[in-house]
């Protein structure tokens, strides 16, 4: 088995997680519709059952079934989302290896310093901060 270069493999991976990013995107543009639609569906049941004096209790059964096809977009939704999250933040990290094989180190987001009482030597150093040593070697952050 060859192994491929590193730019090859940050390249495919930033594909693939665009890809996972986009269709997240879709499905949960899709989702916030299907959960709107349930929601408008089940107050208008409740509605006009309230307005129709009617006492049978179709409406409200209905009611209860789009409440409940609505919390089931929610919990699904909340999937999608997480999803999405996860393949935003690995499509950030395989950029940013993308960017720090390529050299630019100005593309590269600044990681804010650490508070410290006596900083005299990291500042005089360049240790922190915009084009730092801790920015060019340290892709740790919180």
């Amino acid at each position: 088995m060859s192994e491929a270069d590193p730019q090859t493999i940050y390249e495919e991976r930033c594909y693939h997680f665009l890809n996972l990013k986009i269709r997240f995107q879709s499905e949960s543009k899709r989702l916030a519709l299907y959960r709107l639609s349930a929601f408008f569906c089940a107050m208008g049941m409740l509605l006009f059952w309230y307005l129709s004096n009617e006492v049978i209790a179709l409406w409200p059964l209905l009611a209860l079934a789009f409440l409940g096809l609505f919390a089931n977009f929610i919990t699904r939704h909340k999937k999608v989302l997480k999803k999405l999250d996860f393949a935003s933040e690995m499509w950030e990290i395989n950029d940013e290896g993308l960017l720090r094989l390529d050299r630019k180190w100005k593309a590269l987001p600044e990681v804010p310093m650490p508070e410290y009482d006596d900083l005299n030597l990291s500042k005089d150093l360049d240790l922190f901060g915009h084009a730092s040593l801790f920015q060019l070697l340290c892709r740790a952050n919180t």
